[in-house]
């Protein structure tokens, strides 16, 4: 079974990259142009690539901001 696909940033939309820094797995936007350049970096810390996966992939529903 292989590991669920990395969604794109969900600020611009690029490419989002897995990787290893410093010891601790991270995702984040590789778009250099992204004013956020998102990162689970120090947010999420775990070594479990389909754990982070699931993580950076979960958005709001649409439905559910408009709500807010």
């Amino acid at each position: 079974m292989s590991s669920p696909k990395i969604k794109p940033c969900p600020f611009c939309g690029g490419l989002a990259d897995i990787r290893y820094s410093f010891d601790t797995l991270l995702i984040e936007c590789t778009n250099k142009n992204c004013k956020l350049q998102p990162s689970t970096w120090s947010h999420v810390h775990t070594n479990n690539a389909e754990k982070l996966i699931k993580i950076w992939n979960k958005r709001k529903d649409l439905e559910e901001q408009e709500n807010d």
